[in-house]
C-alpha cells in the first residue's frame, strides 16, 4: 500500500531462528539496470535536516584522504582548523583523545554524513603495550594520511601517543601510509623552521563555518558554543615529520597529496600499455561524473551522479580480472570501500529515505519475525521499488518477500 502517495509501506511476518540481514533489491530511479545489485541497509539512518553548507557525499567520495587530529582537552579543541579541512577538501578527519583508565575502554562517535568521527579510549599510560593498542585499533583498516596533534602535557598519554605515531609503518605493499605529522606550536615557542609552519586564520574560520560548527559539534559536546573559538585570531602548526626527503615548505596540510589515489594508483602500479590505459580511462569516467554531478543541480545532478557510480562498479568488475591488482591485500577493500561511499552519494541524491522495524512474534508455529520498512523519496525523480528480498545470514539462499512493483512520486 501507498501512503499519502509519497511512500511505500510494507509487512511482512516470517519464520525467524537467528539473526539476519534484510537486503532490499530492484530500487531504480527510472533506469532498468541501475541497481540490479543487492545491497544492505541499515535499519537505522540519521540525518541532519535543514540546509548547511558543507561538503556533501559525493565530494567525500571524490577524496579519500584522511586526516587524524590528537588533543588532550575537549576544551582546546581546534574546530576552525578541522572545519576548514572538512570544507576545502572533504576528507575524513578522525579525532582522538586517550585518558587514563583501567584496562581498555573505547568509543567511537559521528557526525552523520559529515565524515567526522570521534575515538574517545581510556587505558594505562604506562603501560605501551594499551598505546600500541589504540593505534592498532584505530588504523585496523588504514593509516592516516596527515596526523595533527594539538598542545599536550608532557609524560601524558596523549603526548606518548604522539611519538608512536612518527614511527607508525603499514604493511609492506601498503597502498596506504603516513605522511604528514603536524604539531601545534605554542606561544614562545622556536620560530626558526617558520617555513614548516602553517598558519591557519582561527578567528576568521570559526565566522566562515559558524552555522556547521553551531548545528554539528553538539552531537558529540551538547556544551559546546562557537562563541567561544573567538578568543584566538590566529593557529600555527610545525611540520615535525614527513615521509620521503624534506622538500620546499607546504602552504597546506594537505598541499603535494592527491585527493583521490584511484588513478595514480593504475599508474604506479600497471605497467604501459592498453590494459592500463583501459583502467585509467573508466577510472576518469567515473571521476568525471561525479565532478559534473557536484556542480549540477536537480535531475542532471542525480542523473551524471548514477552513470559515475555505474562507471565504478564496471571498474571494479574489470579488476578482478587483473591479477597484478586483485593479489593486492589493500586494493580490493579500498575500490569496496569506495564503491561503497559512492552508492551511499547516489542513493542521498536520489533522495531515498527510509525507516525499519523490526519486532518478534510467538505464534502456534514458532517464533516469527515481523518486518515494517517505510519508504519516502525527497530527490527529484521518481523511484521504483520493485522487488524485496530476505536474506538469512546463516543461507547464501534469497527469499523473495514482496515483487509488486511500487512507483513512489518525489516530493
Amino acid at each position: 500500500m501507498l501512503r499519502a502517495a509519497r511512500a511505500a509501506n510494507f509487512n511482512f511476518d516470517i519464520a525467524f531462528d537467528s539473526l539476519i540481514y534484510l537486503t532490499m533489491q530492484g530500487i531504480h530511479a527510472c533506469y532498468s539496470r541501475l541497481f540490479s545489485r543487492l545491497f544492505l541497509m541499515s535499519a537505522c539512518l540519521l540525518v541532519f535536516a535543514g540546509a548547511v553548507n558543507g561538503s556533501t557525499l559525493i565530494d567525500q567520495t571524490l577524496t579519500d584522504l584522511q586526516v587524524l587530529y590528537v588533543f588532550e582537552d575537549p576544551q582546546t579543541i581546534d574546530w576552525p582548523t578541522l572545519y576548514y579541512l572538512s570544507e576545502t577538501s572533504a576528507c575524513r578527519i578522525d579525532l582522538l583523545t586517550v585518558s587514563s583508565g583501567r584496562g581498555f575502554l573505547y568509543q567511537t562517535q559521528e557526525i552523520p554524513d559529515r565524515a567526522i568521527f570521534m575515538h574517545q579510549f581510556a587505558v594505562n599510560p604506562d603501560d605501551p603495550a594499551l598505546l600500541d593498542s589504540v593505534l592498532a585499533v584505530l588504523c585496523r583498516v588504514r593509516p592516516p594520511d596527515i596526523a595533527i596533534i594539538a598542545a599536550t602535557e608532557p609524560a601524558s598519554a596523549v603526548s606518548k601517543l604522539a611519538e608512536k605515531l612518527q614511527s607508525l609503518s603499514p604493511p609492506a605493499g601498503s597502498i596506504y601510509g603516513l605522511r604528514k605529522v603536524y604539531r601545534e606550536q605554542r606561544d614562545g615557542s622556536d620560530t626558526t623552521t617558520s617555513g614548516r609552519i602553517v598558519t591557519i586564520g582561527r578567528r576568521e574560520m570559526s565566522e566562515r563555518y559558524h552555522d556547521r560548527m553551531a548545528l554539528e559539534i553538539p552531537v558529540l559536546y551538547p556544551w559546546f558554543r562557537v562563541e567561544t573559538l573567538r578568543d584566538v585570531r590566529l593557529m600555527r602548526y610545525q611540520l615535525i615529520w614527513a615521509q620521503g626527503p624534506a622538500g620546499q615548505a607546504d602552504p597546506d596540510f594537505l598541499s603535494g597529496l592527491e585527493p583521490l589515489r584511484l588513478m595514480p594508483l593504475f599508474d604506479t602500479l600497471l605497467v604501459d600499455g592498453a590494459v592500463k590505459e583501459s583502467f585509467i580511462n573508466r577510472a576518469r569516467l567515473f571521476i568525471m561524473f561525479f565532478d559534473i554531478s557536484r556542480r549540477t543541480v536537480g535531475a542532471k545532478r542525480v542523473d551524471n551522479a548514477i552513470a559515475g557510480y555505474k562507471a565504478l562498479l564496471a571498474l571494479k568488475d574489470q579488476v578482478q580480472s587483473e591479477p597484478s591488482l586483485s593479489g593486492l591485500p589493500d586494493f580490493k577493500p579500498y575500490l569496496d570501500n569506495l564503491a561503497t561511499r559512492a552508492q551511499k552519494a547516489v542513493l542521498d541524491e536520489i533522495g531515498m529515505d527510509w525507516q525499519g522495524e523490526i519486532a518478534l512474534r510467538d505464534s502456534p508455529h514458532g517464533p516469527k519475525l515481523k518486518f515494517r520498512a517505510s519508504l519516502s523519496v525527497n530527490g527529484p525523480q521518481t523511484v521504483e521499488l520493485a522487488y524485496v528480498r530476505f536474506r538469512p545470514y546463516w543461507d547464501s539462499t534469497e527469499i523473495l518477500l514482496d515483487s509488486i512493483s511500487r512507483k513512489v512520486p518525489p516530493h
